[in-house]
């Protein structure tokens, strides 16, 4: 049984995976050809035990293929250079560029959480990542987040649309925290793109206009 590491996309975890089989995908390439080989394997993933399929190519004098059966599976040395593609696709989790480790921290526990169908906790994560951006934007701003956002956006700090989207943000997050009603797929989709847009707006388009120091 052969192990190896990948992100998963069920459960968006850095996970070890268990090797359960593969298949030659051009098993007319005759053998005595130097051709590539092409392979689809498929893993289990340690974490949520989800699978994917990796298509990986594979040089034929690096292989290391042992036939295990005559309908074609095989045991492989896997080379992850060479992977082709992930199936399904990896979502990605991460947040706008230049965002600050603390915002981006709960930032990406929000998509991890969306991933695996957790709205409610999502919605909260991605309250706090903004709670946690305005402070960046702000610091000497005091009480409450939302007196906190209200004191960042008299300081034009934050622009009015992006002060409107915050708050939108903030009434979510107060339902998913003081509420039990379930919340729904499409309200966490649009706090997280507000979020999204919200520190893409006050972190990573500043720092892309940022003056270059002469050389």
């Amino acid at each position: 049984m052969f192990d190896h590491s990948f992100f998963c996309p069920h459960c968006c975890y850095d996970a070890v995976f268990q090797f359960q089989a593969a298949y030659e995908l051009n098993p007319k390439t005759p053998p005595e050809s130097k051709e590539a080989l092409s392979f689809a394997s498929f893993w289990k993933c340690g974490h949520c035990f989800e699978p994917i399929s990796v298509v990986s190519l594979q040089p034929f004098d690096e292989a290391a293929i042992i036939e295990l059966a005559r309908d074609g599976k095989y045991s492989f040395k896997f080379l992850p250079e060479n992977v082709l593609r992930i199936y399904p696709e990896a979502r990605r989790v991460d947040p706008p560029e230049h965002t600050p480790a603390a915002a981006a921290k709960f930032y990406r526990q929000g998509r991890i959480n969306f991933s695996q169908g957790h709205f409610e906790p999502c919605v909260m994560l991605m309250k706090k990542s903004l709670e946690l951006a305005i402070k960046e934007l702000h610091s000497k701003a005091e009480g409450v987040p939302a007196r906190k956002l209200e004191q960042a956006f008299k300081a034009g700090l934050i622009t009015e649309p992006m002060y409107r989207w915050a708050e939108t943000i903030k009434l979510f997050g107060n339902e998913a925290d003081n509420d039990p009603i379930d919340i729904p797929r499409e309200m966490a989709e649009d706090v997280m793109a507000f979020t999204e847009v919200f520190l893409l707006y006050a972190f990573t388009l500043p720092a892309m206009v940022k003056p270059r120091p002469k050389a």
